[in-house]
């Protein structure tokens, strides 16, 4: 599969509509699943785990195709902590 000339970098994961309580909401896919791990992480490996299990979840469970599966690696310390979550 070959890109379109000038669409090589184009984003893949795009947009799709997610439902709460039975209601649609259209979400970006990377933020969608972002925003879902910062309610439960504590570090960012702990956060990367979070949006990987969430999206394999919804995967294997027909909610989500191939295509869209976020691909994703941190790029920095893993034990970082997040911002609100206090230091040890």
């Amino acid at each position: 599969m070959y890109a379109s000339p000038g669409a090589e970098l184009s984003c893949r994961a795009h947009e799709r509509d997610f439902y709460y309580h039975d209601v649609a909401v259209r979400h970006g896919i990377i933020s969608y699943y972002a925003a879902a791990g910062l309610y439960v992480a504590d570090t960012m490996q702990h956060w990367l785990r979070v949006m990987e299990r969430t999206s394999d979840e919804d995967l294997q469970a027909g909610r989500l195709v191939e295509f869209y599966h976020p691909s994703l690696q941190l790029v920095g310390p893993p034990n970082a902590l997040l911002v609100g979550n206090p230091a040890e």
